[in-house]
């Protein structure tokens, strides 16, 4: 069973909900241009994918429930509780030769700088 504490839980769910009033403050913008359309898209976009996970974990038994996995089968999603550790095996793991990586944190994907790094110094 992997169901996060209380605490862990309830700062998750407080991140998730940060993500989601930035997305729609992004809406409310009153940019224009094509600038203003492309922020607006992706704030949409943003509240969709972060909705889109919470209801895939929500439709599972609370005892099911890992807060991680991939939205509309494709997307990653991860809203465990943030830690230093799992934020650095995402920025720079020498294991995983692959540049994009499912984030720490959030909905998407991150850049793994290892393999970036030795292959700009020729390492």
């Amino acid at each position: 069973m992997n169901r996060m504490p209380g605490f862990a839980n309830f700062v998750s769910v407080f991140l998730v909900v940060a993500l989601i009033v930035n997305s729609l403050r992004e809406l409310r913008s009153r940019q224009t241009g094509p600038r203003g359309v492309v922020r607006r898209i992706s704030s949409v976009v943003s509240v969709l994918l972060v909705a889109g996970s919470l209801v895939t974990e929500l439709r599972k038994p609370a005892s099911e429930r890992t807060w991680e996995g991939r939205v509309f089968g494709a997307i990653p999603y991860d809203f465990r509780l943030p830690l230093p550790t799992r934020a650095k095996s995402t920025f720079w793991n020498p294991s995983n030769p692959n540049i994009l990586v499912p984030t720490f944190f959030g909905v998407g994907w991150s850049l793994n700088l290892y393999p970036i790094f030795h292959s700009v110094i020729g390492v």
